[in-house]
């Protein structure tokens, strides 16, 4: 409340009182009945007049409380002196008074009206320039206020920018996915027609994927012959780790439906199938897949890689060499074609590194099995020496491969080949160190074997932490 309110109420408050002590003179002089002089009359027509500007007033104000102020300050103040000039005197300077006070009232109102216009002015401006920033935004795709806007506009780049990636991504995936399908294509897929069903105690692993990599000595494509050579690749994705499993060709097994004999043997009875069903019943291993090559196959692959280097000693120079006048004749080769004249570290090809591992007469089949899987090793090392080799050498090797796995699923795997390439290997053999003893069966050197321990060997090593197999001392 500023000063002139304040000190307007307060004369609002001294003229009440005033006009109560008024009214009181008037009520006691009211007890004499006096004729009405001039001058009574006089007051009488003056108040007539009083009470029609009190009503113009009324008219003239709109505010109730306004109107109440103006009949305290416009009522007749002062005290009765019976004597007309001290009246009139008294009414001139409550004139006066209420004139100023309104001058000050309407300077406050005045006031108050300008704060309020320039407030008003002001915010005016301010929703101006809003204005003028949101037609701005507009202009640039964003209707409302401009930080929103950009915020907006570059999450919609954004996503614009992942869209664009995940569109490349997939057409690259779809590129890598046809040239990947258009090669593996081209191997020989087999279907197991079969009845079999694998018993309940052979347990399927998640995350593991065994394939049986069978290598046969067949001497042509119209032979069968027995199983040479049998690798379990295991593949586990979950410990980002590779194992050659190497069963010994001499095992004694139990063949279904044929008895006990070796189980190079089951192949030539009933072929792969028959080989998968003697491995799962007696080593309780699950196998997922399988994959073969024969003496050719086995060549062209070693040669796609461009041959493999390999520690050969003087007695193994020498059986290479023997078994090398096989080769060349089923080849067509001349007599001493590839002979090796040193021992030491020697880049073999094809058909020596074939040799090098059929190499039966020196040590135990346990030696001959480490043969394999060191030239297995050696191929790829190359592979990962050389990653961009990968698709020419799946060109080169796949169609010489007969598998049972779908074009799809070896797509797939070929694929993941560099991230197989970056998994830890191992190698190790069944029987394991310990597990088995000689024996002489029907005329036949056999290796008899302790399948539980052997069994919980290959678990152990395959699906825990690994073990590395110790040396073979035979």
């Amino acid at each position: 409340m500023s000063r002139e309110d304040f000190d307007f109420i307060n004369l609002s408050e001294n003229i009440e009182r005033n006009t109560k002590d008024l009214l009181k003179e008037q009520a006691s002089l009211n007890r004499t009945v006096k004729p009405i002089t001039g001058s009574q009359e006089n007051q009488s027509v003056k108040r007539g007049a009083d009470i029609s500007q009190e009503r113009r007033m009324q008219r003239e104000t709109k505010s109730p409380k306004e109107r109440q102020i103006r009949r305290e300050v416009e009522r007749p103040q002062g005290r009765q002196t019976g004597k007309n000039e001290e009246s009139e005197e008294w009414w001139e300077d409550s004139r006066k008074e209420e004139n100023r006070q309104r001058r000050s009232y309407s300077q406050s109102q005045d006031k108050r009206n300008l704060a309020m216009r320039e407030a008003q002015g002001r915010r005016q401006e301010e929703n101006r320039k809003n204005a003028r920033v949101g037609n701005r935004d507009e202009g640039k795709g964003r209707r409302g206020l401009g930080m929103s806007g950009k915020k907006r506009k570059k999450s919609s780049r954004l996503e614009k920018k992942l869209i664009a990636v995940g569109c490349v991504v997939a057409l690259l995936f779809l590129g890598l996915y046809a040239l990947s399908y258009s090669i593996v294509s081209k191997t020989n897929y087999e279907k197991l027609e079969t009845d079999y069903v694998r018993p309940a105690d052979v347990e399927k692993v998640r995350g593991v994927k065994n394939i049986l990599l069978i290598g046969t000595d067949a001497r042509s494509s119209e032979e069968d012959g027995r199983s040479d050579s049998m690798i379990i690749l295991s593949i586990n994705s979950k410990k980002n780790r590779m194992v050659m499993t190497s069963i010994l060709r001499d095992s004694y097994v139990e063949i279904p439906g044929h008895g006990n004999n070796r189980i190079n043997a089951a192949y030539s009875y009933g072929q792969e199938d028959m080989l998968i069903q003697t491995i799962e019943q007696n080593f309780k291993i699950p196998i997922d897949a399988y994959a073969k090559v024969d003496f050719f196959s086995f060549i062209d692959i070693v040669d796609a890689v461009g041959g493999v280097e390999i520690d050969v000693t003087d007695e193994e120079m020498k059986w290479i060499n023997a078994y090398l006048n096989e080769t060349n004749e089923l080849l067509g080769k001349e007599f001493g074609d590839g002979y090796l004249t040193q021992s030491g570290r020697i880049n073999l090809t094809g058909k020596q590194a074939l040799s090098y591992a059929r190499i039966r007469y020196i040590g135990t089949d346990f030696q001959r099995t480490e043969r394999q899987r060191e030239i297995l090793s050696a191929v790829a090392a190359k592979v990962k020496a050389n990653p961009s080799s990968v698709s020419k050498l799946m060109g080169t090797v796949l169609p010489k491969i007969t598998t049972n796995i779908p074009d799809t699923e070896l797509t797939l795997m070929g694929m993941k080949a560099p991230l197989y390439l970056g998994y830890d290997v191992e190698q190790i053999h069944l029987p394991a160190d310990g597990t088995w003893s000689n024996a002489t069966i029907n005329k036949m050197s056999v290796l008899q074997l302790d399948f539980e321990k052997n069994i919980q060997y290959f678990k152990d090593v395959v699906y825990g932490e690994g073990v590395t197999e110790p040396a073979t001392t035979e």
